[in-house]
């Protein structure tokens, strides 16, 4: 899109925990507060910035979410009998290769042990530093299982650990392995959540953005004939169908096969 010139080229965890969300909040407070004003004054100026405000917005949440789906799509390695593009695999792997680093260096680094509460696996780690004391309840909080499939769920880890001694990415499976491979499955599945809501969310950005734009051209309607009301309210509705369907099912397919958001 446009926006990729004045986007960061490198998409790191800093710029999605930073970046992403603060772009995203100062647009949507900046479309709500022209919204407001047009809704009350209705100068044309002010309909023009806030219908490209509106756009940009829009655009960018469903960026966004296809971005979400093409994450969530990282969490099968396999190279599905070779349909899967070489470069897409080799940054899914490294995406686990670097995960699973990040993540024995602070199990390491904090003298952390597995522990089972009642059945669950937990850590505990002996360090008394921040990452010492959120790396058991990251584990115990957000590593487990939805419940809703053990069979399923047994068979992502097995697959998990599997995929982990085919990479060489550890020659031997211990404690540390298997609970990395539980926070593995279960940031995707956090991620496949998170992109279902995000396209709820943007329903309702385009249903109160419509919402901004019926207000703020209501007195020309009132002006019109009922016959000219109703073909101008028939384009807008087949305008809003069309821009949904576009976002939600013939987007931009993603990188691994995704349908786009």
């Amino acid at each position: 899109s446009f926006l990729d010139a004045h986007l960061p080229s490198d998409m790191d965890i800093d710029v999605w925990a930073f970046f992403v969300p603060l772009f995203l909040s100062v647009l949507l407070c900046c479309t709500a507060v022209l919204g407001f004003n047009l809704m009350r004054r209705r100068p044309p100026c002010q309909a023009l910035l806030y219908s490209v405000c509106a756009a940009v917005l829009l655009m960018s949440e469903a960026q966004v979410g296809r971005a979400m789906l093409e994450i969530a799509s990282l969490e099968d390695l396999s190279s599905n009998g070779d349909k899967k593009p070489a470069q897409a695999l080799q940054m899914q792997r490294e995406v686990f290769k670097t995960g699973y680093a990040s993540f024995i260096a602070v199990w390491e680094e904090n003298q952390c042990q597995h522990l089972e509460v009642n059945g669950m696996d937990g850590a505990q780690c002996t360090q008394n530093t921040l990452e010492g004391k959120l790396l058991p309840v990251f584990v115990k909080e957000f590593c487990k299982h939805s419940g809703s499939d053990a069979s399923a769920e047994a068979k992502k880890d097995h697959l998990c650990r599997k995929n982990g001694q085919d990479l060489e990415v550890w020659t031997w499976e211990s404690e540390p392995e298997r609970l990395y491979c539980r926070c593995w499955g279960a940031m995707f599945d956090q991620m496949k959540k998170l992109s279902r809501w995000a396209c709820i969310l943007w329903l309702g950005v385009l249903l109160g953005i419509l919402s901004v734009m019926y207000v703020a051209v209501r007195p020309n309607l009132c002006k019109m004939n009922a016959g000219d009301r109703v073909v101008f309210l028939g384009f807008a509705a087949i305008d809003a169908a069309v821009l949904s369907a576009w976002a939600l099912v013939y987007a931009d397919s993603s990188t691994y096969g995704t349908p786009g958001f």
